[in-house]
């Protein structure tokens, strides 16, 4: 909790970032900052993390590679022979992790959106338009919304997983294996399925490949989410240069920019006695932003 005695205050601050190589710790303490000052930074460096570190869609995303790690350790397995029970067994509940994040996405971004602006903004808007092209154009995105329903009623949606062996190019044997939903199976087992959902399992008519659904799956929420970031570009911009500009002032290229909350009398640059609390200004925050806003680029131009 940041601390409210009056004789202190935030300072702009810097460290030589050659101390990490020879373990000093060299501590430059700068002007002080006012109080909206500091707000404003920590405000813009909560809404990047929002946005990208800590959004719904990073978590998302971890858990599709969560999912990733289990396919290819059962993969791994069958290609070794060592495959058992315990081997398989995460493959279900790694699943049924990602189709609850799915969920998330939608609902825990559409809340952080309707509070950061309105249910009536254009970035609201966007997110749900984006959402709802998925749904109209992805299979794999109806699909896996719509397989949360099954599996809480029904159980495990994985219906098998075919392994075997196959000549390679240079006429080595490869083995291999795939987890497969089957189309048949899931419409025989549970009649609750949304109408084009349903029309799609029936024109499928076997089993389709897990892995496959669930990167498609991640591509569709990718694009959603890029859509999202262009919507909120002129905030995430103006964000990034906020960041920019005081740790331009706090610290040269060969300085980590800091935050330091210090005694106000301070002689040389540095303190005497009394607390001292550090807090980083977030510019590798700024430039993940940046780098994401041109990836959105790319991905939204592509499709």
């Amino acid at each position: 909790m940041r601390p409210t005695q009056k004789d202190h205050a935030w300072h702009l601050a810097s460290e030589p970032k050659s101390d990490q190589e020879t373990g000093r710790v060299t501590l430059n303490i700068a002007e002080p900052i006012t109080d909206e000052h500091y707000a404003r930074v920590g405000a813009v460096t909560a809404f990047l993390a929002e946005a990208l570190s800590s959004s719904a869609y990073a978590h998302l995303q971890q858990r599709h590679n969560d999912l990733k790690e289990v396919l290819a350790a059962v993969a791994h397995a069958f290609e070794n022979r060592l495959q058992n029970p315990e081997t398989i067994q995460p493959l279900s509940g790694k699943l049924d992790d990602l189709l609850s994040t799915l969920r998330g996405f939608d609902d825990r971004t559409s809340h952080a959106l309707s509070q950061r602006y309105n249910k009536n903004s254009g970035q609201y808007t966007a997110f749900k338009q984006a959402l709802s092209y998925e749904f109209d154009h992805n299979f794999a995105y109806r699909f896996s919304w719509h397989l949360r329903n099954y599996s809480q009623h029904r159980g495990n949606p994985i219906s098998r997983i075919h392994a075997g062996s196959r000549l390679g190019n240079d006429g080595s044997i490869e083995r291999y294996c795939t987890p497969v939903f089957d189309s048949t199976e899931l419409l025989a087992n549970y009649p609750e399925w949304h109408a084009r959902v349903r029309d799609d399992l029936r024109t499928i008519n076997g089993e389709f490949p897990v892995e496959v659904v669930v990167d498609s799956l991640m591509n569709s929420c990718t694009r959603a989410y890029s859509k999202l970031l262009l919507a909120q570009r002129t905030q995430i911009v103006e964000a990034i240069e906020d960041i920019r500009a005081v740790a331009s002032e706090a610290a040269a290229d060969d300085e980590h920019p800091l935050l330091a909350y210090v005694k106000l009398a301070t002689i040389t640059g540095e303190t005497r006695g009394g607390s001292l609390s550090l807090s980083p200004i977030r510019v590798d925050l700024a430039d993940a932003a940046e780098s994401a806003l041109r990836q959105a680029v790319v991905i939204v131009s592509e499709h």
